[in-house]
């Protein structure tokens, strides 16, 4: 049954098309091979074939999966049902004895009548503005206005990384008890030569979907070490550069050894640079992110969770993990009803031998309650806001 040459016509009822995608097959076929990713999707299907009923009509094209049914269910109920699909799909995959986890994203388009290859390209489209927040949507018809400023965003993207528009703030993590620097944060920022300050929340996403962060990562790695350097030799000596890794920089084959040629080029010590990556990254694949982390520490690199609380990492997990920080995400820390985790996660980090920084502290109480409970480092505006380098170095 061939789904692009039906055409479909239901009066009285809703029609709902799912588009199910799995975001990071490609990095698993690169890790084990395309025979291992195969298996993989075979037990996607068999795993979606049985949270669907048996007169449901599933089609494949690469890593997409495409079904619909007819009903009269509000949008919050099928929101549901999809949601359901994507917590079965989230469990863990074996591999070689190894568990990797898929990350599955559904685009839903819910019309009464419709052909169905108008259906399947809207809900591909509804694919493109998932985020880390919502691993569903449903097709708006003002999506197709904002796809066309995200084309021309995505070309704008293309034209900074050439002509390197983009520069490095830094902000300081700090003791709570006395202010005492003990590491900057690198965060990249793009001045765009007509619109001038563009904020990273609106072009890493983009960067990320589209493969355009391997190269901005490399950028952002390179300068960090640089500035660095360029530190040590102002008798600087004391300081630590924490750098955000993406994940499909961390999944390179070849990730650690760039980092290590890094170091080498610019004469930085190992122990002077701190990679900042999230759950997120962590749990796709939690055998190789062990092997990594084991090959970086034993380089000598220092390695930190970021935004940690926000994902789903377990403490067996943290446990095996070749850590040394935590850094509680900055929600956390402004919320008054999440205060009992901010506790427990300094207690836990404590426990773990780990550092713990609280990001995004902005008021005098935040850093007492930090200090109350001792959290021993904190980052935020309370202190500075990020900036260049040649204004923090007046931190120093």
């Amino acid at each position: 049954m061939v789904i692009n040459e039906i055409y479909l016509v239901f009066l009285g009822a809703n029609l709902y098309l799912f588009t199910l995608s799995t975001d990071n097959l490609t990095i698993i076929n690169s890790n084990y091979g395309y025979q291992k990713g195969n298996i993989i999707i075979k037990e996607v299907y068999q795993r979606l074939r049985k949270s669907l009923a048996e007169d449901f009509v599933i089609a494949r094209k690469n890593d997409e999966f495409i079904f619909y049914f007819v009903s009269q269910k509000d949008r919050e109920t099928v929101k549901e049902f999809a949601s359901q699909i994507i917590n079965n799909l989230s469990l863990p995959y074996e591999i070689e004895n190894n568990l990797v986890y898929l990350k599955i994203k559904i685009g839903i388009v819910a019309r009464e009548r419709e052909n169905c290859q108008e259906l399947i390209r809207k809900s591909r489209l509804a694919l493109l503005f998932v985020d880390e927040k919502n691993s569903i949507k449903f097709y708006q018809d003002s999506m197709l206005g904002q796809l066309s400023g995200r084309l021309n965003l995505e070309s704008k993207l293309r034209r900074a990384i050439s002509k390197q528009e983009f520069i490095l703030f830094y902000q300081p993590q700090l003791e709570t008890k006395n202010n005492n620097i003990v590491a900057v944060e690198a965060l990249i920022r793009w001045y765009h030569p007509a619109e001038g300050m563009i904020s990273p929340g609106q072009f890493i996403p983009l960067a990320e979907d589209t493969g355009m962060i391997l190269e901005i990562g490399d950028w952002v790695l390179h300068e960090s070490l640089k500035q660095l350097k360029k530190w040590e030799n102002k008798g600087f000596n004391n300081l630590t550069i924490a750098v955000n890794i993406a994940p499909q920089q961390f999944q390179q084959d070849k990730f650690v050894l760039k980092v290590k040629e890094l170091l080498n080029k610019y004469n930085v010590s190992p122990s002077k640079l701190e990679l900042e990556i999230t759950e997120r990254t962590v749990i796709k694949d939690v055998e190789y992110t062990v092997e990594v982390l084991n090959k970086l520490k034993f380089l000598g690199v220092k390695i930190s969770i970021d935004d940690f609380g926000t994902g789903y990492s377990s403490l067996e997990y943290l446990n095996r993990f070749a850590l040394d920080k935590l850094k509680i995400d900055k929600s956390f820390v402004h919320d008054q009803s999440n205060l009992n985790i901010v506790r427990t996660i300094i207690m836990m980090g404590s426990n773990l031998g780990l550092q713990v920084v609280a990001e995004g502290v902005e008021t005098a109480s935040e850093l007492e309650f930090l200090i109350e409970n001792n959290c021993k480092y904190y980052q935020g505006f309370y202190y500075t806001p990020p900036k260049p380098a040649f204004e923090i170095e007046k931190y120093f």
